[in-house]
């Protein structure tokens, strides 16, 4: 005991001393006199009677019994194991010890009052209100006391740390929306909680089936928005790309309607000749493969783009003509590998004339009268590219551009440059891609041999 200053305790296994007050469960800090009795300290201060459970460090107060206040003085046990004190001479008072045996003994909380906003609300061990009701006051009872003593009861709120319960009361204000597990219990009978359930609802704005609708609502507006502009994107590129290939069409027309009146001014020129010279059976036979050519020139020019096949059937009917036109002075063969499909293979129509023109006019009719002058075209299919090859043995490219420079025609020729337009065009409008070779072939001696236009369709 200290002066006016609670209870002192020495443990002897580590003589650590320790401090008891007011605010450990003492009464009074002005202890007075003390003893042990049965395992248990008993002392009286300026507040009665009270005993101290010293392994438990648990402190019991009798301030409801009558006399409990008149033990201030020294204490001792009679023979019965009750405390009694020397009241006045031949006086004593006795605390029975079965009040002490009946303290001890468990006892259970009640919820005894419950008030929402300053009103009284019936009891339940669940309360669940909206969110602009949540103000409690919740009020505690014992069955067996008429009591609680502080320190000694106490309670928490899920699960988080323990608080003494002040005056028996529980006061919550502003409750935010959520749920609330309240225990009561004694601090030394952990076993043994009273428990109530507080749930505030919240608003429904800040329900989850809210936030919910509102991030699909959100994520829905963000697709429609993003579908919307990849529409708009892709419509823009759809219309641009219409327009690129509408550009390309009316250049492949022009283009064709260049080359169409080159190559049938020529046609023309040699139906003179016939006509001319009087070999009228020629000139007729003459005009009827014209006829002809002109009808498949006339078919394809409503076309951008025709099948191998009929491009083949145009190309003999001109070099059929261009054959009677020279006399048969050449012979030409067209061969086609069988696993071509010439049905399935696109071009732009005459695509071939013009090589084809090339290798007859500036390759074998510049060549000398002696020896055959022979014309090839074969067809062929590689892996995924068909390969269309026209060779002649003429004079060469060298040769022929050195006799165009002696007779002083320095025109470039416009037949292959026109062709070679078309089928980037080709690329443009169909995706199809093509490349054009042009090889000068030599014989043993290094002499020209004549020419090979090589033309790969990437299928």
């Amino acid at each position: 005991m200290i002066a006016n200053r609670g209870i002192l305790r020495i443990n002897s296994m580590d003589m650590v001393p320790k401090i008891y007050t007011t605010l450990d469960g003492l009464q009074s800090d002005a202890v007075k006199y003390g003893l042990i009795c049965d395992g248990m300290y008993w002392f009286t201060s300026e507040s009665g009677l009270m005993a101290f459970d010293y392994t438990k460090e648990r402190f019991f107060s009798f301030e409801n019994e009558a006399d409990n206040r008149l033990f201030t003085y020294r204490i001792f046990p009679d023979p019965e194991g009750n405390i009694t004190q020397n009241l006045y001479p031949e006086q004593m008072i006795t605390f029975d010890r079965n009040v002490f045996a009946e303290q001890k003994t468990t006892t259970k909380i009640y919820l005894k009052e419950a008030k929402l906003s300053g009103k009284i609300i019936p009891n339940d061990s669940l309360f669940t209100l909206p969110f602009d009701q949540n103000n409690f006051v919740f009020l505690f009872g014992n069955m067996g006391n008429k009591g609680l003593n502080h320190p000694a009861y106490q309670y928490r709120i899920n699960g988080r740390s323990w608080q003494s319960l002040e005056n028996n009361i529980i006061s919550l204000y502003n409750l935010s929306p959520g749920t609330y597990l309240i225990q009561v219990g004694n601090k030394y009978d952990q076993k043994n909680l009273f428990t109530l359930t507080v749930v505030i609802i919240p608003p429904w704005w800040k329900t989850a089936w809210f936030y919910t609708f509102v991030s699909l609502f959100l994520t829905g507006l963000t697709f429609l928005v993003y579908k919307k502009r990849i529409t708009s994107i892709r419509k823009e590129e759809a219309e641009k790309n219409l327009l690129k290939q509408r550009i390309s069409e009316i250049e492949m027309t022009a283009l064709r309607a260049q080359m169409n009146p080159h190559f049938i001014f020529n046609c023309l020129n040699s139906i003179n000749r016939f006509i001319l010279v009087h070999e009228t059976d020629a000139a007729s036979e003459y005009l009827t493969k014209f006829s002809r050519l002109i009808r498949l020139i006339l078919d394809g020019s409503r076309e951008d783009f025709i099948t191998l096949d009929k491009e083949l059937d145009a190309l003999k009917l001109y070099i059929e003509m261009e054959s009677m036109r020279f006399q048969d002075s050449f012979e030409w063969k067209i061969n086609i590998d069988p696993g071509v499909r010439l049905e399935t293979v696109l071009l732009p129509p005459l695509i071939l004339q013009p090589f084809v023109e090339n290798a007859i006019w500036h390759g074998l009719m510049q060549a000398p009268a002696y020896g055959q002058k022979k014309l090839f075209i074969q067809i062929y299919k590689m892996d995924d590219i068909i390969s269309i090859e026209i060779s002649d043995n003429g004079i060469g490219r060298q040769k022929a551009r050195e006799i165009k420079s002696k007779d002083g025609n320095k025109q470039k020729s416009h037949g292959i440059t026109l062709t070679e337009e078309r089928l980037k065009l080709m690329e443009k409008i169909k995706g199809i891609k093509t490349e054009v070779f042009i090889e000068d072939m030599y014989d043993a001696q290094k002499q020209a041999s004549g020419t090979k236009v090589k033309i790969q369709i990437y299928s």
